[in-house]
């Protein structure tokens, strides 16, 4: 049977040929590249210049002054200079990379159709052959090689690495247009700058952060002598110079290559494009997202269900199973089971207004590959089909993998196999506690519901459809986009930001007016903060008024009081909590001895807030009860049982802050989890007496 869609015909010529953007950019790296190679050339001749210099004036002053002095000043002289040298040699240094994590090679014996699948799409994207093909748990496919210092001047073969969580979430087509795109990257030569990159950026990374040994070198020998310390501190002047040249070039070079690694990525979608058509790598890239979404949701439900010793009888299956479940809450399209994703589903009304260019991006957004993908105008049959029909034996294949990843895991007892009917029955009442009701369509997700008066009543309202149509469904995706370009337009103007310009509204501004375009978004932000609000408070009135026809407002009124001060608590915690790690996180930076005292003192300060909330959650009932307590109930108990002073006099003490850290993530956890309790008891009590009124008020709830 051939599973091979056709190729797109009329293809347009040089419709694949580098365009104008492509070639600046690799003049950019190039550029670059050459300039950090004659950098670090001037920077060594620099620091060997000193070195032997004054290694050489150490030797002179030996040589025509006697004493115990001169003799002492001239060893730290020469010391000084071997150890400047020494530190810019070790940045030379090749460290391997860890090899990547596989599952399998692809061969024509193991995988025949697969394999000539591959080599077809291959063929027609005109890309050399892979040197392997490997399997990966991956949701995601890409090219790798071994980057040695050798690939710096002579071409090497590139491996090709296909994840099965990607094959599990595309179909034929879509498959076919991602594995054309990696072909696309085999034919690029401008991947031979990721290797020089790589490596520039590996000696940036030693001179610059990995110097711990060097740095304890340099204190054991300066401890030797005073004569010797101040020459150690020279020493220390001179490698901080180095080090804040090469880490300003570390900015310059990764940004340029960035610039560059976009333009490769939409050559390499031409490229997909007329191998398999615009349409299927466009709807893969969008279902991508929720594709990697669910299978790390998929992974810490099953890692939860060892402590019940239930186990995933295949992995893969339930995978494409929760994909479809969090598709169809969102009331997504199907075609042939698989979800159909595009940019309305993917933004949801929300969309930004303001644009900047992402100069740190290594990929550009899946919104303006479309753009570019779609001006192509190429057109293609598609196969709905899965990806898994071009495997030989796909059930054993997942059986098997699903095996090999459960292997390092210890169960109390002998493991029940769930199945994947089993999975979704249970998956869904997971999601049902997990989140809000579905008639609320997503309008209370994400957020807090401000404050409002809880005793105003009017007409019975109780069609959620009008409560929850679309211009309501708007509002608070508005708000919070609106939100975003607020804090987006802060990052950007921030001084040295590096940013220029902004489009607002597809129109080009300088970056001075970004106050102005702040005042703008601010005045529409209230609006909209208010109509929010305003509806927040309809809903509930029409709730309430529902309520009092059976004389049971009171409870709606004490749940929504409830959601109000558990919303303001979990606020002040959230905040508590970021202002004890930002001093935490300072004592992992070197710091003065004094000042590491004074952070001390600042931490155990600040963590008494921490201290006293977690005893308020150990002494309430309901949150002992809560899985996220239960989980943390150990280290909460080593943290409140004893008084940490975190520094002896002369070092961290490692475990008190690593307790103090991780009790503080549990804290937060607690009141994240108890905040989202409280809001979902509160709404779940409005719904239901939102529906009292299509049971004509004959339905008991909340008994």
């Amino acid at each position: 049977m051939n599973l091979y869609p056709l190729r797109p015909s009329g293809l347009t010529h040089g419709i694949t040929n580098f365009n104008a953007d492509f070639t600046r950019e690799v003049v950019k790296v190039l550029f670059l590249c050459i300039a950090f190679v004659l950098l670090y050339i001037l920077l060594f001749v620099g620091v060997l210049s000193i070195a032997i210099a004054v290694s050489g004036l150490g030797i002179w002053l030996a040589a025509e002054v006697k004493g115990l002095v001169i003799i002492m000043v001239t060893i730290g002289a020469i010391g000084m200079g071997v150890m400047l040298i020494v530190f810019m040699l070790k940045s030379l240094a090749v460290k391997k990379a860890d090899p990547i994590a596989t599952i399998g090679e692809v061969t024509r014996s193991s995988e025949p159709q697969l394999y000539e699948f591959i080599l077809q799409v291959c063929k027609e994207a005109k890309a050399p052959s892979p040197n392997k093909i490997f399997l990966t748990n991956d949701v995601n496919a890409f090219v790798s090689y071994d980057s040695t210092f050798l690939s710096l001047f002579f071409p090497v073969r590139k491996n090709l690495y296909i994840g099965l969580g990607l094959v599990n979430s595309t179909t034929i087509s879509e498959f076919k247009a991602v594995i054309a795109h990696e072909f696309g990257h085999f034919s690029q030569g401008s991947m031979r700058f990721g290797s020089y990159v790589h490596h520039f950026n590996q000696i940036i990374f030693r001179i610059v952060e990995d110097n711990p040994s060097y740095n304890e070198s340099v204190e054991r020998w300066a401890n030797y002598s005073t004569y010797f310390a101040f020459f150690a501190r020279i020493n220390i002047y001179l490698i901080q110079g180095v080090q804040e040249i090469m880490g300003n070039f570390y900015k310059l070079l990764n940004k340029g290559y960035m610039g560059l690694s976009r333009q490769m990525e939409f050559h390499a979608d031409a490229i997909a494009a007329t191998v398999a058509g615009p349409a299927p790598l466009i709807s893969g890239l969008y279902r991508l997202d929720l594709a990697m979404t669910s299978y790390d949701m998929l992974l810490g439900y099953y890692n939860e269900q060892v402590k019940e010793n239930l186990k995933a009888d295949n992995l893969y299956s339930h995978h494409f199973k929760l994909i479809q479940l969090l598709a169809e809450r969102q009331n997504v399209a199907f075609e042939n089971g698989f979800p159909i994703i595009g940019a309305e589903q993917n933004n949801q009304l929300g969309g930004s207004r303001i644009v900047v260019k992402d100069q740190w991006a290594s990929h550009p957004s899946i919104e303006d590959r479309e753009h570019a993908l779609r001006k192509l105008n190429i057109n293609a049959d598609v196969s709905q089909e899965s990806a898994w029909h071009l495997f030989s034996d796909a059930i054993s294949l997942q059986t098997e993998q699903t095996r090999k990843i459960y292997n390092e895991i210890v169960f109390s007892e002998e493991p029940r196999l769930l199945d994947v009917e089993e999975f979704a029955v249970r998956y869904t009442q997971f999601l049902t506690i997990r989140t809000f009701n579905p008639e609320y369509k997503g309008y209370y997700d994400n957020r807090y519901v401000a404050p409002f008066d809880l005793l105003l009543s009017g007409a019975p309202e109780s069609l959620l459809l009008d409560l929850f149509d679309d211009r309501y469904l708007r509002l608070p995706k508005v708000t919070a986009s609106l939100e975003a370009d607020i804090f987006m337009l802060e990052s950007i103007a921030v001084k040295g930001s590096g940013y220029r310009s902004f489009d607002f509204d597809g129109i080009r501004h300088d970056i001075k007016a970004a106050d102005e375009v702040k005042r703008q978004i601010n005045a529409e932000l209230e609006q909209s903060r208010t109509a929010l609000a305003e509806h927040d408070q309809r809903i509930y009135t029409a709730a309430r008024t529902n309520a009092l026809h059976i004389g049971r407002e009171k409870e709606l009124e004490d749940a929504f009081m409830g959601m109000f001060k558990q919303a303001a608590l979990t606020a002040e915690d959230l905040e508590r909590y970021n202002d004890l790690m930002q001093e935490v996180s300072k004592a992992y930076s070197r710091l003065p001895f004094d000042h590491i005292e004074l952070l001390v003192s600042t931490i155990i300060q600040k963590e008494k807030g921490v201290r006293r909330r977690l005893q308020e959650f150990v002494d309430d009932d309901s949150v002992r009860k809560m899985n996220v307590f239960k989980d943390n109930a150990e280290v909460i108990a080593v943290f409140l049982d004893n008084n940490h002073v975190y520094f002896n006099g002369e070092t961290y003490l490692e475990d008190q802050l690593n307790i103090l850290i991780q009790a503080c993530n549990a804290f937060l956890d607690i009141s994240n989890e108890y905040c989202f309790m409280i809001k979902k008891d509160a709404l779940d009590r409005q719904a239901a007496y939102l529906s009292l009124a299509k049971q004509s008020y004959s339905t008991t709830v909340y008994n």
